[in-house]
């Protein structure tokens, strides 16, 4: 019974296509162990050997192409980098998130929006965590020196990086964490291409599945376009300058600064007009009978992506009226209100679901012949 539980752990980390075959060789091996003069632990053993020494990237064990395993594990694990990117990099924009102030912002949302910035930062570094186990996983299938680099930087970049945060040391250590982590990308990059063809998976879906996800991100879009433009006309000057009321605000601005709002709305508005112009592309794309490409998975890729593009840029559309408050109240230009809290989490969890989306490409299905030259990989 002992044995039997050994051997199972041991079969759990063989290749899922033969993983029962083998186990019930090693059943009955075990079972005329003795016959053969030898010791069950002898068939542990030897049954361990072959599950560290097994071509995991053989087709006839993974039912796939040859290669085709080991550039999906990367491109997942480039897709959680890319993630955790996202959320970093826009950490670092917003200098650990943007905090909001007037008399309107309670106590429970400042408790809220902080619990935010630490869940999300951590989540972060799970992710990047999660990718250097793919990373890992990619190498050992691929037996390649170029995935072993990959593995190694991609390692040893996000490591260095945590230590230099924790106990900030010669700003070179920061410096060389983020160059071995980008390197471990980009050699990643050149893993997922690889030396051999790639052609595009072939993937379609009815209209009936792609236009409630397309109907669903064009709202998405047109919620944040709307809460946007209207936190950069009307919320955030009132946040920065609560004492006085809107009209107010707008006539001593235009008074002290020369400001000109009708140059501010139009800024505001190419901003919409640009970001909603695209959510409605992607819509027409989807609804179309002959775009049959456009998967649920693409259709959430490209409109999360206009999500977080348009967040980004909400910077520049307000940057006018940014510095017209500053030069006219005498704050900063930063945005203080609710909304320019919030959503910049938006943009960032619509990014990184972006990224993970695009690392997340469904299985293939048509590797009916596994010698076939080239790999699907999207």
């Amino acid at each position: 019974m002992k044995s039997d539980v050994v051997l199972r752990i041991i079969a759990l980390m063989l290749p899922g296509a033969v993983r029962a075959r083998y186990l019930e060789e090693w059943r009955a091996d075990s079972l005329a162990a003795a016959d053969a003069g030898l010791r069950r632990r002898d068939i542990a053993r030897g049954a361990a050997a072959l599950t560290l020494t097994i071509d995991r990237d053989l087709p006839a064990h993974t039912m796939e192409p040859r290669g085709a395993v080991p550039r999906r594990l990367t491109r997942r694990g480039l897709g959680l980098f890319a993630a955790a990117a996202v959320v970093l990099t826009g950490a670092w924009l917003t200098n650990g998130g943007i905090v909001p102030e007037g008399r309107d912002v309670s106590p429970q949302a400042l408790v809220t929006l902080s619990a935010v910035a630490w869940i999300s930062f951590r989540l972060a570094i799970l992710a990047v965590l999660v990718g250097v186990l793919y990373f890992g996983r990619a190498a050992i299938m691929a037996r390649s020196t170029l995935a072993r680099i990959a593995t190694a930087a991609a390692v040893t970049g996000p490591v260095t990086i945590a230590l230099a945060v924790t106990f900030d040391p010669h700003r070179t250590v920061m410096l060389a964490g983020i160059l071995l982590s980008a390197f471990g990308f980009l050699v990643g990059l050149v893993v997922v291409t690889g030396p051999s063809p790639i052609s595009l998976e072939r993937r379609v879906a009815s209209r009936s599945k792609r236009i409630p996800v397309a109907l669903l991100g064009v709202a998405a879009v047109g919620m944040v376009i709307v809460i946007g433009a209207v936190d950069l006309l009307v919320w955030n000057p009132q946040s920065k300058v609560p004492a006085l009321s809107f009209d107010a605000i707008y006539a001593r601005m235009i008074e002290v600064d020369q400001f000109s709002p009708s140059t501010a709305i139009v800024g505001v508005t190419l901003w919409a007009a640009f970001w909603g112009g695209l959510a409605v592309t992607v819509f027409i794309l989807a609804a179309r009978r002959s775009q049959m490409w456009m998967t649920p998975r693409r259709v959430s890729m490209l409109l999360l992506s206009i999500i977080g593009g348009a967040v980004f840029f909400r910077f520049f559309a307000g940057f006018s009226i940014g510095m017209s408050i500053a030069d006219t109240f005498g704050t900063n230009g930063a945005s203080t209100s609710i909304a320019s809290a919030v959503l910049p989490y938006v943009g960032q969890l619509a990014l990184a679901t972006a990224a993970i989306l695009s690392g997340w490409a469904p299985k293939i299905r048509n590797a009916d012949t596994p010698e076939a030259g080239d790999v699907a990989v999207a």
